[in-house]
């Protein structure tokens, strides 16, 4: 009896306590530099997050050693709510990519909360002579070797990315690796380079002002906020799909009670999202994808993971 009165009272206090949940500023971890979308997407859901539940919400910035930093400070804080991880792709990549990491991506954390998807895309310089995908496919296939595209890196996305294309198209195009995409963005532009593979907000505004074209997007489905741009199974290649995520994730051990509390206001956050949030969103390039729980959002991190490891076995790429 006094043992079951001690459990009770226990879950009792963890009540109280997510009741009160924020009762001081909450860090959320970021992996990358300002500015780009996995910092802007962590500031909409800070913003959010601190008119729906009180208190504060503070986008803190851990760049380098591609998001790895930034996840084990998570990992390795209290599992009080107070320390969480606004993260993205590269969190189930690296994993996947590098020897050693310094925590397990499926034990040391709890998942909250998937919020939104987006694409990656393939662009060309805007002056090149391909208007599609298909374009480059036949041009490759014609002259195998003459072209190539530039990447953020061996073992980066925008490298994996066009390693599967080129497998799933049969054709052989040159790997350019530069330190970092914006120099393999730049280096498109300049013309020095045919292609590449970014993030949907790294591309856009280049689109936008005339420097890049975008010949498709590598989600499932077209976006929204770009309907003339076919996707890369529409352009060829039926099955491709190489998707961008968001999400939220906090310390192993975080408290149901908090880590359901932040799981219902984001799924409310992105459900009905207010209309500068929408705008946001579409910007970005990005779908919310509110109706995962926190059990889903696990399931789906573990898929990730044997999506990557598939990819980067079959790619040959050498682990970090």
């Amino acid at each position: 009896m006094k043992r079951l009165l001690g459990f009770v009272a226990v879950a009792l206090a963890i009540n109280a306590w997510a009741q009160d949940y924020p009762a001081k500023p909450v860090r959320l971890i970021v992996g990358f530099p300002p500015g780009g979308g996995g910092d802007l997407m962590a500031r909409i859901s800070a913003e959010q997050l601190t008119k729906k539940l009180g208190g504060s919400f503070v986008v803190v910035n851990m760049p380098g050693a591609s998001a790895t930093i930034a996840a084990a400070a998570v990992a390795k804080a209290p599992p009080d709510g107070y320390t969480l991880l606004h993260t993205t792709s590269p969190f189930t990549l690296s994993a996947s990519l590098f020897k050693s990491i310094p925590y397990d991506p499926v034990a040391d954390f709890t998942p909250i909360a998937r919020v939104a998807d987006g694409p990656y895309c393939v662009v060309v310089q805007s002056a090149s002579p391909f208007n599609s995908l298909r374009d480059v496919i036949a041009h490759a296939k014609a002259k195998p070797g003459e072209l190539n595209y530039g990447s953020g890196g061996s073992g980066s996305v925008s490298y994996l990315g066009v390693e599967l294309l080129k497998s799933m198209a049969g054709i052989d195009i040159q790997h350019v690796p530069f330190t970092g995409l914006p120099a393999a963005l730049s280096n498109v532009m300049g013309g020095q380079v045919h292609m590449s593979l970014p993030d949907l907000p790294s591309a856009v505004a280049q689109v936008k002002a005339g420097r890049l074209k975008m010949l498709a997007v590598t989600s499932a489905k077209r976006v929204p906020s770009l309907p003339e741009v076919p996707t890369v199974a529409e352009s060829g290649l039926p099955g491709y799909e190489v998707l961008l995520w968001y999400g939220v994730l906090g310390p192993a051990g975080l408290p149901a009670a908090i880590r359901d509390k932040l799981q219902t206001a984001l799924t409310e956050i992105y459900t009905r999202p207010e209309p500068a949030v929408v705008e946001r969103l579409s910007a970005l390039g990005v779908v919310a994808t509110p109706a995962h729980s926190s059990q889903q959002f696990a399931a789906f991190i573990k898929s990730d993971l044997r999506f990557w490891e598939k990819l980067v076995d079959a790619t040959g790429t050498p682990k970090q």
